[in-house]
């Protein structure tokens, strides 16, 4: 739920800063913030706190993979069936 609420807010900052006056937009914000994620696991000291601002990531590292892997696994068993 930590993991999902974050994402939820980062998704609509992520709306509100690429959004154009015209034309259409689509983007996963699940696919951006999994990407930015494994980005993140690589970061250390100021930029690893900067990414968890931005991200609104606030599970430690050694939670917040395994909580996206979750979410993966949950959203792929949606399909199934």
């Amino acid at each position: 739920a930590e993991l999902v609420a974050g994402n939820t807010a980062f998704a609509c900052e992520f709306y509100r800063a690429v959004r154009g006056e015209e034309g259409n937009l689509f983007f996963s914000p699940y696919s951006v913030s999994v990407a930015l994620a494994m980005l993140y696991a690589g970061a250390r000291g100021v930029t690893e706190e900067e990414m968890a601002q931005a991200m609104h990531f606030t599970l430690p590292q050694e939670r917040l993979h395994p909580a996206f892997n979750a979410l993966g696994l949950a959203l792929e068993s949606r399909g199934e069936g």
